[in-house]
Parts: C-alpha cells; structure tokens; sequence
C-alpha cells in the first residue's frame, strides 16, 4: 500500500474536504496529526481538532522556541480557544497532558 500526497496549498478550506474524502471512501473518521504550527494552525482555525495532545519535557526554551500553532493574533479573550483537560500523566521526566476543545 502507498501514500499519496496532496499540496494543499494556503487554502484551508481544503482540509475539511480531504477529512470528508477519507471519511467517503476509506471509511476513515478518525485521524491523527503530528504536526508543526503551520498546518495546527491551519486546523484550529478550520475548527477540525477535537482533541490536543501535548507533551510537555523539563525544559526551558525561551521566547524565540517555536509556537504550537500560527494563528493571527488573539486580541481579545472573546477570541481565545478554551480547552478542557482530559487526562494528565508523567511519562518518564516528560508530562502528557490531553484536552479537549471546548465548544
């Protein structure tokens, strides 16, 4: 079995119909994403994540690490994303924690 893979472009919209498509024909309604901030970013603003992992290790990295996810700015709290912790471990050093999103 192969992988295809699909340049989606900066059209987010076309997420929801490559989930619908694998969702149709594959029978797929589940799908998990390790992603960088660029395409989180993308499905937590086309509202596709239901769930967030996040695994957090005992270090700092300072204000030029990474981000989670490339959004346009929260300017209002109106505006943020609430999450709801659903589970929360040590796994060696590291911490996982599980939320979901608020709706």
């Amino acid at each position: 079995m192969g992988a295809k893979i699909i340049n989606i472009g900066e059209d987010k919209r076309f997420l929801l119909s490559c989930l619908e498509c694998l969702a149709s024909n594959y029978e797929i309604n589940e799908v998990l994403v390790e992603a960088g901030a660029g395409l989180s970013g993308a499905l937590l603003e086309t509202d596709l994540l239901d769930e967030l992992v996040l695994y957090q290790a005992p270090v700092i990295l300072g204000d030029k690490a990474a981000s989670l996810f490339e959004i346009p700015e929260i300017k209002s709290m109106a505006d943020k994303y609430s999450l709801s912790l659903v589970d929360i471990r040590h796994i060696g050093e590291n911490i996982r924690m599980i939320y979901e999103f608020k709706k």
